[in-house]
């Protein structure tokens, strides 16, 4: 598991965590927005977070679009030039133009599902079959 290129070594932001722990998101949107505002966010996914269920990924979803929206209207609201801080959704249901959308414009956090067929790997025949 890669930490968190932020603060690599806080324990608050593992994974498992950010769904426990407020604080670990609240430090997740100080680090985005951080970058955003002094000009180093970069088109590339920084977090990614694995929902176990898809059904709950959307609502994931949601839960941090809404702060990031109020943190970009008070950003405004303060002068301050700040870009958006992208959220998006990928499970195994993903239509294809939305992948290859994701891939032209990533999004800074990437909510996603484990996909049963990445952990399958066929086995080698044996020898004798």
């Amino acid at each position: 598991m890669a930490a968190h290129p932020c603060r690599q070594d806080d324990a608050n932001l593992r994974p498992d965590r950010l769904r426990k722990n407020s604080r670990g998101v609240l430090d997740l949107y100080r680090c985005l927005v951080r970058k955003a505002l002094s000009g180093d966010l970069v088109n590339e996914t920084e977090v990614l977070y694995v929902s176990p269920l898809t059904a709950l990924s959307n609502d994931i979803q949601k839960n941090l679009e809404t702060p990031l929206g109020e943190i970009l209207q008070l950003a405004g609201e303060r002068g301050l030039l700040m870009p958006e801080i992208r959220t998006a959704v990928r499970t195994g249901d993903t239509l294809a133009h939305e992948r290859r959308a994701m891939l032209a414009r990533p999004p800074h956090i990437l909510v996603t599902t484990p996909d049963p067929s990445t952990s399958f790997r066929p086995r080698p025949k044996a020898a004798n079959s």
